[in-house]
């Protein structure tokens, strides 16, 4: 299955599934989401020097998932999603990109809070074989379209406190 096949399964499972996939990196602009862009702190010029542009970002309920997809499982997307989980900064700088955007509802934010917890999910959309998942949840798409959802073990799920405007 090419990327688009695969990119448009992921994105109608997590639909079906309660998720609001609100922006992404759609192949040969398959759909009309907002390009969602995790910028480089280390960047401080304009223009989206460094900056990563995951495939889909889905928010349900104070979780976010930030999606690959690929025809075929990549370790080196893989690698790419570790390290932007664990990188505070950077999930602070998408939360700042999602408020921008009008997604605070759905987050769950509700503007009378001072401080709610974000969990944030790194998940890989492909087609194929399973490789190493440690780490984050894969989405394997079959032949026919459907999806078989895979948790690692354990997933993992990066909490970042909200406080007012600011992300501790």
């Amino acid at each position: 299955m090419n990327e688009e096949g695969v990119y448009i399964a992921v994105s109608t499972y997590l639909a079906e599934s309660g998720w609001h996939v609100v922006g992404g990196q759609p192949p040969s602009g398959t759909d009309h989401l907002p390009v969602i862009e995790i910028k480089d702190p280390g960047h401080t010029g304009k223009g989206s020097n460094g900056a990563f542009k995951p495939d889909l970002v889905a928010c349900k309920w104070r979780s976010v998932l930030i999606v690959e997809v690929k025809p075929l499982f990549s370790p080196a997307d893989r690698k790419k999603l570790l390290g932007i989980l664990g990188d505070q900064r950077r999930l602070s700088l998408l939360i700042d990109e999602l408020d921008q955007r009008g997604f605070s509802r759905q987050l769950g934010l509700a503007a009378n809070e001072n401080q709610v917890v974000l969990a944030f999910t790194g998940a890989l959309g492909f087609s194929g074989l399973v490789g190493n998942l440690h780490g984050l949840v894969g989405f394997n798409v079959k032949p026919d379209g459907s999806v078989d959802q895979v948790l690692s073990d354990p997933p993992l799920r990066v909490a970042l406190n909200v406080e007012g405007n600011r992300y501790v």
